[in-house]
């Protein structure tokens, strides 16, 4: 059985394989956009999933010229998964503060901070390696700048802490 050749079959094969080959071209170079799983941190994977929190990550947030950090932003709308985080994080839940405290947390710009001490190791000659919690009870979210030493924090302080809290 001898077919005659077909052109319009052949170059519709030819075009659905040269659009397939561009397609995989395109997925390989954009794999690590397209799926970020290995570029987040582990807090972030922790608490994506969970129900009633909102999490983001932002990988090498600028804090100034010479400081990029990694950043996880947890956010959420209801006091009972709040109080959780600030469990999880030792923060102090906002009941067992005193009146006169939460009035001053009613205020506009309400934002505190806390330190997690993590190891007394440091790269760059500072005493300990620490993660910076900057939350606010009255907003219930929360920012985490994870694994920072003396240096680092002192940039943030410096020149993204009015940023981040105004």
């Amino acid at each position: 059985m001898n077919r005659p050749f077909n052109k319009k079959r052949f170059w519709l094969v030819v075009g659905i394989i040269v659009v397939a080959e561009v397609l995989a071209i395109g997925l390989i170079l954009q794999w690590r956009y397209i799926f970020p799983s290995r570029e987040v941190s582990d807090l972030y994977t922790k608490y994506a999933e969970q129900e009633g929190v909102d999490a983001s990550f932002i990988k090498n947030y600028r804090v100034n010229d010479t400081v990029f950090l990694d950043v996880t932003l947890l956010e959420t709308s209801d006091s009972a998964t709040w109080e959780s985080l600030c469990k999880d994080f030792g923060i102090a839940s906002f009941s067992l503060y005193d009146k006169e405290y939460k009035e001053l947390m009613t205020l506009e710009h309400s934002f505190d901070q806390r330190l997690a001490f993590d190891t007394l190791v440091s790269d760059n000659d500072s005493a300990y390696i620490m993660s910076l919690i900057i939350y606010s009870h009255l907003n219930m979210s929360m920012c985490i700048f994870p694994n920072i030493d003396d240096n680092e924090y002192d940039a943030i302080i410096n020149n993204k802490y009015k940023e981040i809290v105004y």
